[in-house]
């Protein structure tokens, strides 16, 4: 009901509020030019992650979706790739997962540890912060 949403709009706020102290706090230089580096280099800035989770309708459904399905989700182990700010690892941790494996090739990884911890889910969360992204050529 309103108070759900109160909450959700809530911590929404205070997860904006954490990736901009970090962003603010932390240099992120990305500069070897490959097409990876580029696409890794654009989801490693805040904003792009700010408009996700500010995106009400969007990160809502999300949340519904896994919270809705927490039978899917209890004592199971879930790798979110690509996790980002580390918000859909926290509502797989909500929803009863025993572990969840937060992966990305991007800075952001660093935020979603603060993110993960700040929320109180670190000892179910496992940050994993991939530091070379091969591809093959074909």
């Amino acid at each position: 009901g309103e108070m759900q949403e109160e909450q959700f709009s809530w911590k929404a706020k205070k997860w904006t509020q954490q990736l901009n102290l970090y962003q603010s706090n932390h240099d992120n230089p990305n500069s070897s030019g490959s097409e990876d580096a580029e696409f890794f280099a654009a989801y490693s800035t805040i904003k792009i992650h700010e408009e996700m989770i500010k995106d009400a309708p969007r990160t809502k459904a999300y949340r519904d979706a896994i919270l809705g399905s927490k039978s899917l989700f209890k004592n199971k182990v879930v790798m979110d790739i690509g996790c980002g700010s580390g918000i859909l690892s926290c509502f797989c941790a909500q929803a009863g997962a025993k572990k969840v494996y937060a992966v990305d090739a991007s800075e952001m990884s660093h935020i979603a540890e603060l993110v993960v911890h700040k929320n109180g889910f670190g000892d179910i969360i496992t940050e994993v912060h991939v530091l070379k992204w091969k591809t093959n050529n074909y």
